[in-house]
């Protein structure tokens, strides 16, 4: 394992050379309880990811509001769309992406709301060859994610104690789902320099009437 996550890490995979992604991560912190109605605890569980859902289209009164200064939002929803299954029932108000949105949406009438989704680690042994990138008549695909709150089961790295080695993608961000797809070091790297704090994956699909 340790060999192949040094060829991994090296970016040889999707030909490009490995960026620095600065300073090693923080300490996980602890995963809050969840209660039997939050989805939305304030860290994650180990292996989940936050999700997020905002709509500027809500209603702008609700028997059950968010906290002031965002009373015209209600606080939760049933409605709202993610990548990573099981999708729970209800997604609690977040303050916190709500104030991150409206700043870089204006006039930012957004509500936001967030929960914890399951994310399907998976090993460097699960990845095809070449990430499936040296077959013919292929596409190449990326998918970042949030970093996890509460650490992964499967760290890349001491560096990344938070990004999962790989995961399987979660098939609405996948033109083709593999088995796994590996951290993309490079990719990581450079949105992190962008201030996304993400773990980004990536992989080569096959196209239409091509198969791994």
């Amino acid at each position: 394992m340790n060999t192949a996550r040094g060829v991994l890490l090296g970016a040889a995979l999707l030909g490009g050379a490995a960026v620095s992604c600065g300073k090693s991560e923080a300490a996980v912190p602890e995963a809050a309880p969840r209660d039997a109605w939050s989805n939305s605890p304030k860290v994650c569980a180990q292996d989940e990811v936050r999700e997020y859902f905002c709509d500027a289209l809500l209603p702008l009164s609700s028997a059950l509001p968010a906290p002031a200064p965002y009373s015209t939002c209600p606080s939760s929803i049933e409605h709202h769309e993610g990548y990573h299954e099981p999708l729970p029932p209800v997604a609690v108000f977040d303050a916190s992406y709500t104030a991150y949105i409206r700043k870089r949406h204006p006039p930012g009438h957004n509500c936001c709301y967030s929960w914890c989704a399951p994310v399907q680690v998976a090993s460097l042994e699960q990845v095809l060859p070449q990430a499936g990138c040296g077959q013919p008549l292929v596409v190449r695909e990326t998918y970042c994610m949030p970093t996890l709150e509460g650490g992964t089961s499967a760290p890349a790295s001491a560096e990344l104690p938070r990004c999962p080695v790989a995961i399987q993608p979660p098939e609405g961000k996948a033109f083709a789902v593999p088995p796994a797809a590996p951290l993309d070091l490079v990719v990581t790297g450079q949105r992190r320099q962008q201030g996304f704090d993400e773990c980004c994956y990536g992989w080569c699909s096959p196209q239409p009437g091509g198969s791994y």
